[in-house]
């Protein structure tokens, strides 16, 4: 859904109240992955033109809610800002009736194209807008990829419970089964990461950016590994630690739920 009025001018006012220009462009850059500069707003403008030119943007590709969401990750201790932003945020993501009719129509739009390819007409106008589908094949692509990213990390939400159980009771035959079976199933979540990594961009904001956290996952999971197999403890709260942080800070673009405290990341051992 996309912001009201009301909504746009209060986001527009927040910004320009609670970041400085540096503080915005490294907001977007590192929470969003993109050069705002070079993607979406120019500097030969004043600062609030520039926010209000950002977000306009922001609207047109229906993302603002991913600047939404890195807005209440930034200013955690201002709970007037949180109050407001959470609310226009929940707005945005409150189910609409639109959405899944326009998909529709696109999926039905682009099988009736495929159907005429043979007609001189449909053809001529599909190799006009070779570029454009072009494009639009590159997005779905990257989309894909998030997705894919998407449901990893809430794999690893679900594993997290069973690792952090078995860690706590190293002695106990059982748990340490669990332990070894945990390490798998995040061996094997790791090689689906790894794959959509390589479905994106091969520039810095995007897989230099998601390697980042790849690097931590391996971290996490040879300390699981070291947990097994020296029966240390130690080890095992590290590695669930880890994961805990991974979930709780990494990476907000794919799934802003995880900037938020979660009930996995509340387990304690």
């Amino acid at each position: 859904m996309a912001l009201t009025p009301a909504q746009f001018e209060k986001v527009v006012s927040i910004v320009i109240e609670a970041f400085s220009e540096d503080d915005l462009y490294q907001l977007v850059f590192f929470r969003m992955g993109t050069d705002m500069y070079k993607e979406w707003v120019s500097h030969d403008k004043p600062y609030k033109t520039r926010v209000f030119d950002l977000i306009t943007k922001l609207e047109q590709l229906g993302i603002t809610i991913d600047l939404v969401q890195a807005l209440i990750g930034a200013r955690p201790k201002r709970d007037d800002l949180q109050a407001e932003l959470s609310a226009i945020r929940d707005s945005l993501t409150s189910p609409g009736a639109a959405a899944p009719s326009q998909a529709e129509n696109i999926r039905a739009g682009i099988t009736e194209v495929n159907n005429h390819l043979g007609d001189n007409a449909v053809h001529s106008a599909v190799t006009q807008l070779a570029g454009v589908l072009r494009k639009l094949a590159d997005t779905i692509r990257l989309l894909r990829a998030y997705k894919t990213l998407h449901d990893c990390l809430h794999n690893i939400q679900s594993l997290l419970r069973g690792l952090a159980t078995a860690a706590r009771n190293l002695t106990d035959h059982d748990a340490k089964s669990d332990l070894i079976f945990a390490i798998a199933e995040l061996r094997t979540v790791r090689s689906s990461i790894v794959a959509a990594i390589d479905e994106l961009p091969n520039e810095p904001l995007y897989q230099g950016f998601e390697r980042e956290w790849l690097v931590r996952l391996d971290d996490a999971i040879g300390q699981a590994q070291a947990a097994s197999t020296n029966s240390d403890q130690l080890a095992g709260r590290e590695s669930v630690h880890s994961l805990k942080s991974i979930l709780r800070q990494e990476p907000p673009r794919i799934d802003p739920a995880s900037a938020k405290r979660s009930k996995f990341c509340s387990l304690t051992i």
